[in-house]
Formats: C-alpha cells, structure tokens, sequence
C-alpha cells in the first residue's frame, strides 16, 4: 500500500486556484482532489497572502544548544 503524500503538488495548487477562481466551492473542490476542504482552504489562503503558489519556507528543528554551548562541542 503506497502511502500518501503530505503536501499537494504545485500542479493540484495551481488548479485549485484556477477552479476556485471560477466560482467552484472548497467543498465541490476537496471531493474533486480528494483532499479535506481545511487543506482546501489553506491552498487558497497562501495564494492571497504571497500571490504564489509555492510553499513557505518552513522553520525547521529547534536548536538543542546555545551559541555558549556550542563552543565545547
């Protein structure tokens, strides 16, 4: 059983913008990419906050140490 991607292709974003764009529901559009209207939503969001359809920039792991620490190892 394959398992399941975490995050929409740029493709599927772009496409749901486009629908969205013409007039298509976030629900009409979570039953089409099978994806929850939440995830719908957040898509849609992201591209009226930065005009893109990439992903941000995550922040990645916190730091275990300090810049003190860090001298010893």
């Amino acid at each position: 059983m394959q398992r399941a991607t975490r995050n929409l292709s740029r493709d599927k974003c772009v496409e749901i913008v486009i629908l969205s764009n013409e007039s298509l529901t976030n629900r009409e559009l979570n039953r089409r990419y099978r994806v929850s209207h939440t995830t719908v939503s957040m898509v849609l969001e992201r591209f009226l906050e930065t005009h893109h359809h990439a992903r941000r920039a995550s922040q990645g792991r916190l730091r275990a140490t300090n810049t003190v620490e860090n001298r010893f190892l």
